[in-house]
C-alpha cells in the first residue's frame, strides 16, 4: 500500500480484534487517553502539572513522616508543591507570557522549573559548605580535647608512679 508515514489508523482497530492506536472505545470503558484527548492542550498540561504537585506533596509528606528529611526541608518542598498546584490552576495565564517571549507554554514551565531547581541546588551547596565548616571545626576541637585528655592521663599516671 501507500506508505505516507502517517500509518493506517482508520479508528476501526486492527484485524486481531484489539483496539488500535487512536481508536475510540465506546461504552463505559472509555480509556484515560480518550478522555484526555477531549481536553484542550492547556487543560491537559494543567492536569499534568497538578498531578506532579500532588505527587511531590505526597512524597514529601511520606519522607517527613519517616523522618528521612527534616521539617525545615519538608516545609520547603511542600511550599514548592503548593506553588506547583497554583501554577497548574494558572496554566491558562502562561500563554500570554509565552507569546511575549516567543516560547511555548511548556517551555515557560520548563524554564521556571529549571530556574527553581538551580536555586535549590545553590541553596543546598551553601548549606553543605556550612556543614563542612562545622564538621572541620568539630574535628579540630575533638582533636584538641583528645590531646588534652591524653596529657592529663599521662600526668596522672606520672603522679601515681611517684607516689
Amino acid at each position: 500500500g501507500d506508505d505516507d508515514g502517517q500509518g493506517d489508523d482508520d479508528g476501526q482497530g486492527d484485524d486481531d480484534g484489539q483496539a488500535g492506536e487512536g481508536s475510540v472505545v465506546t461504552g463505559s470503558a472509555l480509556p484515560l487517553r480518550g478522555v484526555l484527548g477531549l481536553l484542550s492542550p492547556t487543560v491537559r498540561q494543567a492536569l499534568v502539572i497538578a498531578v506532579g504537585g500532588l505527587g511531590l506533596g505526597l512524597v514529601t509528606s511520606l519522607l517527613a513522616r519517616r523522618r528521612l528529611i527534616t521539617v525545615r526541608y519538608a516545609l520547603g518542598w511542600l511550599a514548592i508543591a503548593f506553588v506547583t498546584l497554583v501554577a497548574a490552576a494558572a496554566a491558562s495565564l502562561v500563554s500570554p507570557l509565552a507569546k511575549l517571549f516567543d516560547m511555548t507554554a511548556t517551555a515557560v514551565f520548563l524554564t521556571a522549573a529549571t530556574v527553581l531547581l538551580v536555586a535549590i541546588a545553590i541553596q543546598l551547596s551553601i548549606s553543605v559548605s556550612g556543614l563542612q565548616n562545622q564538621v572541620r571545626q568539630l574535628a579540630e576541637s575533638h582533636a584538641l580535647l583528645a590531646q588534652r585528655v591524653a596529657d592529663l592521663e599521662r600526668d596522672h599516671d606520672r603522679d601515681q608512679a611517684r607516689g
